[in-house]
């Protein structure tokens, strides 16, 4: 297994059909687009409609939220791949590629986390471990279903 940190390394995993959820992932190193995306609050109607509640829940506008890994995804969907940025407080947010704009914002399961870091063949490191303990918290109160 690889650590996380393969700074300026395109690495490409063909995703092995685990739970079907990704056509292809691969390492996102700019972790700085987190936050210049963020504030851009460039977001889809699906997120301003239909996921206040889940945006308040995930405290998106903390300004001590920030990224600790990030994946390019491949899901087939027709606008194209996507960003999702891991972050501190355990919440996975999914960007579009190409237009930069908020898909969705998902309160994490530890599963969720885990997915990407096996996809990629990546090992987690102690910062990881502490965001799937949050996940896991957020599992126990509900709050991935929200």
């Amino acid at each position: 297994m690889h650590e996380l940190s393969h700074a300026g390394e395109e690495q490409i995993m063909a995703y092995n059909n685990k739970s079907g959820h990704f056509l292809s992932c691969k390492v996102f190193d700019d972790l700085d687009k987190f936050e210049q995306w963020k504030s851009a609050q460039n977001f889809s109607n699906h997120v301003v409609f239909e996921r206040p509640n889940r945006m308040q829940a995930a405290n998106f506008s903390n300004t001590h939220q920030f990224a600790v890994a990030a994946f390019e995804v491949d899901r087939g969907h027709r606008n194209g791949p996507e960003i999702h940025f891991i972050t501190n407080m355990g919440v996975i947010v999914i960007f579009n590629k190409y237009t930069h704009r908020l898909c969705s914002v998902l309160i994490a399961r530890p599963n969720q986390v885990r997915r990407y870091f096996d996809d990629c063949n990546l090992n987690m490191n102690a910062e990881l471990l502490a965001v799937m303990r949050l996940a896991r918290e957020h599992q126990i109160q509900g709050l991935n279903r929200i």
